[in-house]
């Protein structure tokens, strides 16, 4: 067992040997590793910084959106209103006319009935005025 432990090591040793690292290589890699997370480091950083700048610019962009349509919804409620007047008006006006041609219309009625009553006045006193001159032609 002892030499089967001993084989082991030995071989152990030869494998590790042949693979053998300088403190300095490991050094250049630490420093190498080292820098690349400070590159992460800083590219995140400079990520957030771009992000946040965004962000801003977008929450002003949307602050100014909301400004406008604001303003857009207090014309539209503005204008609304004034429309309701103008509709209320113009129901008057439609209300008014209405009536007046209703009113004409009665006395346009009344009008041809006068018209045709004095029509056949007029018919009959053309006839007798007829009948008149020819009784006196006989």
């Amino acid at each position: 067992n002892k030499r089967l432990a001993t084989l082991a090591m030995n071989q152990l040793h030869k494998r590790t040997a042949n693979c053998s690292v300088s403190s300095e290589e490991i050094n250049s890699q630490f420093t190498f590793i080292k820098q690349q997370l400070a590159n992460i480091f800083q590219f995140q950083k400079d990520d957030k910084a771009k992000y946040d700048k965004q962000s801003n610019e977008l929450l002003q962009g949307l602050r100014s959106v909301q400004t406008q349509l604001v303003r857009v919804e207090v014309k539209i409620d503005t204008q609304s209103m004034a429309l309701a007047r103008i509709e209320k008006g113009l129901d008057r006006i439609f209300t008014a006319v209405h009536q007046g041609l209703i009113q004409i219309r009665d006395t346009l009625q009344r009008n041809e009935k006068e018209i045709r009553s004095l029509r056949r006045v007029w018919d009959e006193g053309i006839t007798q005025i007829e009948v008149a001159a020819n009784n006196q032609d006989s």
